[in-house]
């Protein structure tokens, strides 16, 4: 592991793991399947022997889980000395490789694989926020009200959609008083867009705009 400034560093035999820290940093893994971990906002880093592997068990790997890209937001450009690879701000420099080289198997903490994710949980009329398990850039949520524990009729409001924050409460129609009791909610967050199940379902997501429940 590295110290502020820009360091060398280098592996030995055996799987490393090397972390360059803050500052624009080399980094050699040396022989071995190796690691090379990257963070926000920790400048430009070279890598002098990424030896990439054949598949996700083998081969060299770049974790970049602390970042939540997809494959397709990590930029690469090709310069005289390599591949380079931008993550937002900040770039590693990958030598005597060049586009398109790498793959989503080279890499670890990728978030390509995850763009939805279910919930369940117990709500009331008074709002209630939900913290997901990643960040959506365009996320659309479906809710469903699963039990009918009071008499009068009542649907989810969704409000507040973030990133990774959305807020849900239970409504009644207007002309009732609006507290209700505890009802049990399933929702959904699916980034938007068009997505291939396993078994070739096509998944459509995207939004349409109501200013009423019903």
């Amino acid at each position: 592991m590295g110290k502020a400034g820009n360091d060398k560093l280098k592996g030995k035999s055996g799987n490393d793991l090397l972390y360059g820290g803050p500052g624009n940093d080399t980094l050699t893994g040396g022989s071995g399947q190796d690691t090379f971990i990257k963070r926000p906002g920790q400048s430009d880093d070279s890598i002098t022997d990424f030896d990439k592997g054949n598949g996700p068990s083998n081969g060299d790997k770049i974790d970049v889980s602390a970042y939540e890209l997809t494959f397709d937001q990590i930029g690469f450009e090709d310069e005289s000395d390599g591949l380079r690879m931008r993550l937002g701000g900040d770039s590693i420099l990958l030598q005597g490789l060049n586009v398109p080289a790498l793959e989503r198997s080279d890499f670890v903490g990728l978030v390509d694989d995850v763009f939805a994710e279910t919930g369940r949980l117990t709500l009331d009329h008074n709002p209630q926020t939900v913290t997901l398990e990643r960040s959506y850039d365009n996320p659309v949520v479906i809710a469903h009200v699963a039990t009918e524990n009071g008499p009068q009729p009542v649907n989810v409001r969704v409000s507040g959609v973030s990133g990774r924050d959305l807020t849900l409460q239970l409504q009644e129609p207007n002309h009732l008083d609006g507290a209700h009791v505890d009802e049990a909610v399933n929702y959904m967050v699916v980034e938007a867009g068009s997505w291939v199940l396993p078994d070739g379902t096509l998944l459509e997501a995207g939004k349409a705009q109501s200013h009423k429940l019903s």
